[in-house]
């Protein structure tokens, strides 16, 4: 799983460099539990980004859940956002099964949350 985090992390940062971004990545393990992974800031506006990848093995019945999105994460964000800040959560899904909503071992990205 890191390893797929960090592939997203280098492509995520490198195409909003390229749309005038500036991003900074952030090791919340020297910094402090629940920080995002990244903080971004361009166009005047600035925020967070949480990246977590997740591979689906079988067809989810309503929702997928997110085991490693931590409770550390989810007090640093509702405590950010309900300051007002902007904060992001990109899940990548890699589909594992046939019949997925997307072709079997792609990668599709969603963007959750924010203002």
């Amino acid at each position: 799983m890191a390893k797929q985090e960090s592939i997203l992390r280098q492509k995520l940062c490198h195409e909003m460099r390229g749309h005038g971004f500036h991003v900074q990545t952030i090791e919340s393990g020297l910094v402090g539990p629940g920080i995002p992974d990244l903080n971004y800031c361009g166009h005047g506006v600035e925020g967070w980004i949480e990246l977590k990848q997740l591979t689906v093995n079988v067809q989810p019945r309503a929702h997928l859940p997110v085991h490693h999105y931590t409770q550390e994460q989810r007090v640093w964000h509702t405590a950010r956002a309900k300051a007002g800040g902007r904060i992001h959560v990109v899940i990548q899904i890699r589909w594992g099964y046939d019949g997925a909503p997307g072709p079997k071992g792609v990668a599709d990205c969603y963007l959750l949350g924010g203002k």
